[in-house]
């Protein structure tokens, strides 16, 4: 039989593992019957027992996908999972107030992606002219 194991603070999925009885009562790690995905599904530890759940989709808004490259201009994302990262094209910003304004003097296309778990990573483009 497979068994999800996960971490007991957080409710992040580690990894799946086959397993039988005897196995999983030698080991002492919580776990969830069955095969998930961490990138679709965590467990809800808040739970009595744990349950397995699908993340839920952040509510983030982007106001704009193109600004000036002239480091004035601002590209805002709001409604954003407090805490949050913020990954800006690898740079990491933290935010804990649920809005972030970016901009650059470099033009370019920026990936950004928003990661606050048990939501699903949210991720937008700015295009810096």
């Amino acid at each position: 039989m497979e068994y999800t194991k996960y971490n007991a603070k957080t409710g992040m999925i580690t990894w799946v593992i086959s397993a039988d009885e005897e196995m999983l009562t030698e080991n002492d790690f919580p776990n969830i019957p069955g095969a998930y995905d961490a990138s679709t599904h965590f467990v809800d530890i808040g739970t009595d027992p744990p349950e397995i759940k699908e993340r839920p989709p952040m509510k983030t808004k982007q106001n704009k996908t193109e600004i000036k490259a002239d480091g004035a201009e601002l590209v805002k994302f709001s409604k954003l999972p407090k805490p949050c990262k913020i990954q800006v094209n690898g740079e990491d910003y933290k935010v804990e107030d649920g809005v972030f304004e970016w901009g650059t003097r470099l033009p370019g296309v920026y990936i950004v992606r928003v990661v606050a778990f048990p939501f699903l990573d949210w991720e937008g483009t700015v295009t810096a002219v």
